[in-house]
């Protein structure tokens, strides 16, 4: 008995994200941020994206989104507090797409957006959420507010911000304005400080590898194991076991909950994170230089300036 699954081919080829929807979830982040709620619960900032699907050109557009239920921390063991959580979580979902809805507004589910700083947001929750708002329409994506880059697992779709006529045009006016000059008034250049997003990104690393170092030891133990126990049995020389014996028999498991996908998932964790670390210390170094060549200039200008005094008094 052989099973076939036919893959289709990605309807969706590039994502039109409206204006609106990157300031409404920047103000999310933001507000969640400076309350300390994310450090609090443990839990990132999440949202549903509501828009429309185009199959005509391949495009996904996104205009509107709303934050979900941020699930509360239970003080007392209760065994329904997760079945209460997910039903508020849906009531409140179904109470907001029902107001899109009575305000002519997109109310289409299209996918769900997260926040994870430093772009490192490959986790098993976020593997759940996407097959579960995939299994409800193939077009639907998540969208990581953190400059993420998708590799392997992922695929990484491009995005154009949409915005009206005259944001455009008061963007092109601040551009071409000589009064208002953005490098003018830029002081970038000259910070040098990065070690507290430095300390959090090497913090995130070395959890990872520590994960990571560990499967590997789990790895190899449930290897030994295998092999010992398919050398008894092949010193035995029992003839093959039919299949209803094999699935009877306890044979070595692997010690991980979710197999080797907690592992792929850690290692492209540490990816964004060292891709992160790589940017941001190029950065520093080619400041630090700079800032290095200049004091040296400042110290042997003053050492002329020095030795040029004394010889005149001489």
């Amino acid at each position: 008995m052989s099973m076939s699954v036919t893959i289709t081919a990605p309807s969706v080829k590039h994502i039109l994200l409206d204006s609106l929807v990157v300031m409404k979830i920047v103000k999310h982040v933001d507000s969640e941020l400076h309350a300390g709620i994310s450090e609090v619960s443990g839990d990132a900032c999440a949202g549903v994206l509501t828009g429309l699907v185009f199959l005509d050109d391949s495009r996904l557009e996104i205009t509107n989104c709303f934050p979900t239920v941020r699930n509360e921390p239970v003080i007392d063991d209760d065994a329904n507090a997760a079945a209460q959580y997910e039903e508020q979580k849906q009531q409140e979902m179904l109470d907001m797409l029902r107001k899109f809805r009575t305000m002519n507004i997109d109310y289409e589910i299209v996918g769900f957006y997260q926040s994870h700083q430093f772009g490192a947001g490959f986790s098993h929750d976020l593997v759940e959420s996407m097959f579960d708002y995939q299994a409800m329409g193939p077009e639907n994506v998540v969208l990581i507010y953190a400059g993420l880059t998708y590799q392997n697992m992922f695929e990484e779709l491009p995005i154009i911000i949409k915005s009206s006529y005259l944001n455009n045009v008061l963007m092109s006016e601040l551009a071409l304005s000589k009064s208002y000059s953005s490098e003018k008034y830029s002081t970038r250049h000259f910070d040098l400080g990065s070690k507290k997003s430095l300390e959090k990104s090497v913090r995130a690393m070395m959890a990872n590898v520590d994960e990571l170092n560990k499967s590997i030891q789990s790895l190899t133990k449930y290897t030994i194991d295998k092999q010992r126990h398919d050398n008894m049995v092949f010193t035995r020389g029992d003839p093959p076991l039919p299949m209803d014996d094999i699935k009877r028999q306890k044979a070595p498991q692997l010690q991980t909950r979710n197999g080797l996908l907690d592992e792929l998932l850690a290692s492209f964790d540490t990816n964004a994170l060292a891709d992160f670390s790589k940017t941001v210390t190029s950065e520093n170094i080619t400041k630090l230089f700079i800032a290095e060549a200049v004091a040296e200039e400042k110290v042997q200008g003053s050492k002329d300036r020095t030795l040029s005094s004394v010889s005149s008094t001489r």
